[in-house]
């Protein structure tokens, strides 16, 4: 599978990252990968895994959903990700930065930015990830879906909003 793409124009180059698995990145999981082309009509180069689980912790296994921004000559990888495959409620979003867009630092202590609310415990069980950002007058805008957060529906359809002017989401953080 191929999906979640994020596509940036990005010094002349139309640049792609997006969720797959492949065989070659380890751990064997989700993985994040990127191509990029001179256009959206291509060609683009091979694909390559740029980050994988991290065998520890909240993404041990699995990073997926990518959304980016890029402040200054600094991009910001804001993606879903799980511990293990039986992940009931575990999905949580954490963020990585990049001079390059290709290799990536793994922020705030290899710890998630946002987790499940574990506000309800509903027949969905996926948890806090499918994140969307963007970078406006200075802040950055995090719209994210939590099954398990208390405005949810009753089938785990839920959509927040968070914001910062720290990428990171370390600090000034406002819900919306």
């Amino acid at each position: 599978y191929n999906y979640a793409p994020a596509v940036m124009l990005d010094g002349g180059k139309v640049r792609t990252w997006w969720c797959s698995q492949m065989g070659s990145a380890q751990p064997d999981g989700d993985d994040i990968l990127y191509s990029e082309g001179p256009s959206a009509d291509g060609p683009f180069s091979t694909a390559r895994a740029v980050l994988s689980g991290s065998g520890a912790g909240f993404d041990a296994k699995h990073v997926c959903d990518p959304s980016m921004v890029k402040i200054g000559d600094t991009y910001y990888l804001y993606y879903t990700a799980a511990e293990r495959d039986n992940h009931a409620n575990g999905s949580s979003v954490g963020v990585a930065s990049s001079k390059d867009g290709l290799s990536w630092q793994r922020e705030n202590g290899g710890r998630s930015i946002i987790a499940p609310a574990g506000d309800n415990i509903r027949e969905n069980t996926y948890g806090a990830g499918q994140q969307s950002a963007i970078y406006v007058d200075g802040w950055v805008y995090l719209m994210f879906t939590d099954t398990t957060g208390l405005a949810s529906h009753q089938n785990g359809a839920g959509q927040y909003v968070l914001r910062s002017r720290d990428p990171l989401f370390g600090k000034g953080v406002e819900a919306l």
